[in-house]
């Protein structure tokens, strides 16, 4: 569940100067979103464009206080919002892009692949997980080559890979070493030593090696244009809808892949 939340600046009239403290659209309000499959949360925050700063603020953090008391911490905002800040100092956040880019790898490798016209990819992981097993069985009947790199466990599940997709699948880091694309969930064992300079989805941030050109971001897409909410960053939209399951990658797209320019350290 998430927080979508809107500020509104009134402008103040005679009438409005006077009976301003009566007025029940001021101050901030809460309802449900009936736009999406999941719950989400719509906060209004309502003042006169010429308040005090420190009503203002009062006013904030009343809606900070409310979202965390409805059990929510992760909050959408209007792009340039004044006093956002204090959503962050009360221990709100905005949506964790990590979710989409681990739930989306298999979609990312694909993108990616479709880009430099290569065929293989290579995962590392300590041992198998949902995020591991989703992108794997995506990419299997779709790339010619599959390296699956497990610290434990990793003889049985590529057993059951063979019995499901008939798919040869290596275990060696040495053949991992010459893929095109990279899924690295957890660090490799050993050093791994490209010939290349292939590229990488690195979702660990303890690990590092300049010979991969890492992905930063994506830019994701979806069929839906949820036109009700423009004002707000489309990608951080779309991230707060992953990661609370609203969307699925059956119902996104990979636009764009963006890249970690040389000099920066791939994590």
């Amino acid at each position: 569940m998430f927080a979508i939340i809107d500020a509104i600046a009134l402008p103040r009239n005679r009438f409005k100067r006077f009976f301003g403290r009566f007025d029940r659209s001021l101050g901030v309000s809460a309802e449900e979103i009936p736009d999406f499959k999941v719950s989400a949360l719509s906060v209004n925050i309502a003042g006169f464009s010429d308040e005090k700063e420190r009503l203002t603020e009062k006013r904030y953090i009343a809606a900070a206080e409310l979202i965390l008391g409805s059990g929510i911490t992760e909050v959408i905002y209007p792009e340039g919002l004044a006093h956002s800040r204090i959503f962050h100092e009360s221990g709100l956040r905005l949506p964790d892009r990590k979710k989409l880019l681990t739930g989306a790898a298999g979609l990312i490798a694909e993108k990616c692949l479709e880009e430099t016209k290569g065929g293989a990819v290579s995962i590392f992981a300590t041992r198998a997980s949902s995020d591991l097993d989703r992108a794997v069985r995506y990419l299997a009947p779709r790339v010619g080559k599959l390296s699956i790199c497990l610290r434990s466990g990793g003889e049985g599940y590529c057993e059951s890979l063979r019995f499901d997709y008939g798919l040869s699948v290596n275990m060696t880091a040495e053949v991992a070493c010459t893929a095109d694309f990279y899924i690295i969930y957890q660090p490799p064992a050993a050093e791994l030593k490209v010939t290349k300079r292939p590229r990488a989805l690195v979702l660990c941030e303890e690990y590092t090696n300049e010979g991969l050109t890492a992905v930063e971001d994506v830019l994701v897409d979806t069929a839906d244009p949820y036109e009700k909410f423009n004002g707000y960053d489309r990608q951080t939209l779309l991230t707060a809808l992953y990661g609370a399951g609203a969307i699925k990658n059956e119902d996104i797209r990979v636009e764009e892949i963006i890249y970690c320019p040389p000099t920066k350290p791939c994590v």
